[in-house]
């Protein structure tokens, strides 16, 4: 699907950039000249070395000393540089599973648009649905004759917990019932999205209670889909974050001298950008 091709891309592009900044820190030459070995005597060859050192560090340095404050900060930055690459790689991964999850979840909301009859009223005001829900159909759920822990056995699912109401088996206990409102009304006692699964003992308990009281369930409905959005939005925070901080200290850390950022964005792309970043590449650091 698009959505899948999209986060394949997005994890090489994320993957490519990390492992060409790893390859930089190990086997990155400084864009050295290859050092000269003509002497002929041990004096010769000692000599030969430290020529060669010196030229390296100067052609690493482009030629130009760097602040000994710069020098520090490059040095911390690579450091980080490794310890935000190790969390941008963990962010990922979470990524790769949490993501994917909630665009299957709201591609099984959109499958179930016109599934089961309705019987109408009043319109509820749920969040985050794509079909109107009905306070009938929403009755009809809760006053279903089998009790949670009792769908659980008689409409097992395939991975389903023991002791737990799966969202799949309140569905098939309300087959001819509007499909969104069993959803509905399952979210609502379950706390956060991409929920599946809920203690059947906690669903008798919130059934109910929702009998009586439907606010109590739009209140619960509402403050599942809030913690869940919430969520979320810390994770996909906390990639960006990771992604961040690693070019940033992979850039202050071999390109120390770079000005590309100094005023965004137009000095991305005169002298000081681009065109100049591979210049102020370093890789032996004074000491």
């Amino acid at each position: 699907s698009n959505n899948s091709s999209l986060l394949r891309f997005t994890a090489t592009m994320r993957t490519t950039f990390l492992v060409t900044f790893l390859a930089l820190l190990g086997f990155g030459n400084g864009f050295a000249p290859p050092a000269r070995s003509m002497s002929v005597s041990p004096q010769h060859h000692l000599q030969d070395r430290a020529s060669a050192r010196t030229s390296r560090t100067a052609t690493s340095l482009n030629a130009v000393p760097l602040d000994p404050d710069l020098v520090i900060f490059a040095r911390t930055a690579r450091i980080e540089f490794v310890i935000s690459s190790l969390a941008a790689f963990g962010s990922a991964a979470t990524g790769r599973i949490i993501i994917p999850n909630s665009i299957n979840q709201w591609k099984k909301y959109l499958s179930l648009k016109g599934k089961g009859a309705s019987l109408g009223g009043e319109e509820m005001p749920f969040f985050g649905y794509p079909e109107p829900i009905y306070r009938n159909d929403v009755l009809t759920v809760l006053n279903n004759e089998l009790s949670p822990l009792n769908i659980s056995e008689r409409f097992p699912v395939d991975g389903m917990y023991a002791g737990a109401l799966h969202a799949d088996s309140l569905a098939m206990a309300n087959a001819g019932t509007s499909q969104m409102a069993v959803r509905a009304v399952f979210d609502a006692m379950a706390l956060g999205i991409n929920k599946n699964q809920v203690n059947a003992k906690t669903a008798e308990f919130k059934m109910q209670q929702y009998r009586t009281d439907l606010e109590l369930m739009m209140a619960d409905s509402q403050k599942g889909r809030t913690v869940g959005l919430l969520a979320l939005g810390v994770l996909l925070s906390l990639l960006g974050a990771a992604d961040y901080f690693a070019v940033y200290h992979g850039l202050h850390g071999w390109f120390p001298s770079w000005e590309g950022f100094a005023n965004f964005p137009s000095s991305l792309l005169d002298e000081r950008g681009f065109k100049s970043l591979f210049g102020c590449y370093v890789w032996d650091l004074p000491k």
